[in-house]
């Protein structure tokens, strides 16, 4: 798809591999979680919301996807976004995004509560099946009047 792509600007070249591609959906990289995205991704981002301009200054700076979640009106200037609709724009998909990791997260959090209560519910289902064998186990040596001997070695 975007195998030899390269930008210019200020002696920083972006290349892009084949592997990293936008899904046109979401205008997103569906290889990782945003929070993940390298400077590339961030810019086939740019690319994807026809905003390819920024795409030099954003690589000039290093911008990756933990940055990108952090920029706000005045990060977008000094980053060379001067239209105000442009920066509206991304800050407004930028909101989206943000609210979407969280989501993302808040379910990966459900997700481990839920197997850790799975996991103490069958640690407590085993107990209970144990104590119950050595019930069952005390029971039936006392029906068959089985005595536990003890030995002891007299050397």
């Amino acid at each position: 798809m975007l195998s030899d792509l390269s930008l210019s600007a200020r002696s920083q070249t972006l290349t892009f591999s084949s592997s990293e591609t936008l899904d046109n959906g979401n205008n997103r990289c569906p290889s990782r979680p945003l929070d993940q995205w390298t400077n590339q991704q961030v810019c086939l981002w740019l690319m994807g919301m026809s905003m390819d301009q920024y795409a030099a200054e954003f690589t000039a700076n290093s911008v990756d996807g933990l940055q990108l979640l952090t920029l706000d009106s005045n990060k977008l200037k000094a980053l060379g976004v001067c239209s105000q609709s442009d920066r509206a724009a991304l800050k407004k998909r930028l909101k989206e995004m943000r609210k979407t990791v969280e989501r993302e997260k808040d379910k990966e959090t459900e997700c481990r509560r839920k197997e850790e209560r799975a996991k103490e519910r069958n640690r407590r289902k085993e107990s209970d099946e144990k104590e119950k064998l050595e019930q069952a186990n005390k029971g039936m040596e006392a029906r068959l009047g089985i005595r536990k001997v003890r030995t002891e070695s007299l050397c």
